[in-house]
């Protein structure tokens, strides 16, 4: 069975067609890069996906449940991160993964697990103590990512991840996907950073003029 299954997926706005009929499937352990030309709609596909823009019309399916019908169990399974992370100003980075945990029932395990791979991408226990209202984007990017996995999910869609991260940052996430998939993780990203398209994708799709090529 595919981990994620789009169905004529279909978005307007206003009286341009952004996405019309797109279909599109991603199997078990499979990684796949969304390609395209800024605008062509990759990351109304992705929010779309995760349910946070409403589509006009089409079906979704992650593993066995329909987006529309089952969202909550969906979502247990899917990690997701764009490129802006919605953090709490006022809360500081070590808050923020207990409060994701507590969101999917996670332990005290779990919530180190997270701390540890944050400070793998450098940020150290004064770093994630600090309200995250002081971080750079590079930072908030960090706690996103690590957010978006420290769950074990077993799909991951990331929306360009690493646009403000150092080169070896990067690397180093790029290393912790590469890990998960050994499990059977899957992964749906959109990126401009070539070299991390050609580290990761299994296969590459193309959006242009509202559908997959």
């Amino acid at each position: 069975m595919d981990i994620l299954s789009v169905k004529n997926l279909s978005k307007i706005y206003e009286d341009k067609v952004v996405l019309n009929k797109v279909n599109l499937s991603i199997g078990s352990g499979e990684f796949v890069a969304l390609n395209g030309e800024n605008g062509a709609g990759k990351s109304t596909t992705l929010q779309c996906i995760m349910g946070m823009t409403i589509k006009d019309s089409g079906e979704i399916y992650v593993s066995q449940y329909n987006m529309d019908k089952n969202p909550i169990e969906a979502k247990k399974i899917i990690g997701f991160s764009p490129d802006e992370p919605f953090l709490y100003p006022y809360l500081s980075g070590v808050e923020h993964l207990k409060l994701w945990a507590g969101f999917r029932n996670l332990n005290q395990e779990d919530i180190e697990y997270g701390i540890n791979l944050l400070n793998d991408l450098g940020l150290g226990t004064k770093d994630l103590n600090n309200f995250t209202s002081t971080y750079s984007k590079g930072m908030r990017q960090k706690i996103g990512f690590i957010g978006s996995i420290f769950h074990r999910p077993n799909l991951i869609i990331l929306d360009e991840p690493f646009t403000a991260m150092d080169q070896k940052s990067t690397d180093t996430a790029i290393q912790m996907l590469k890990s998960f998939k050994q499990d059977g993780c899957s992964i749906l990203f959109s990126s401009h950073q070539q070299e991390i398209k050609d580290q990761l994708a299994d296969r590459f799709l193309i959006l242009k003029d509202g559908d997959i090529h």
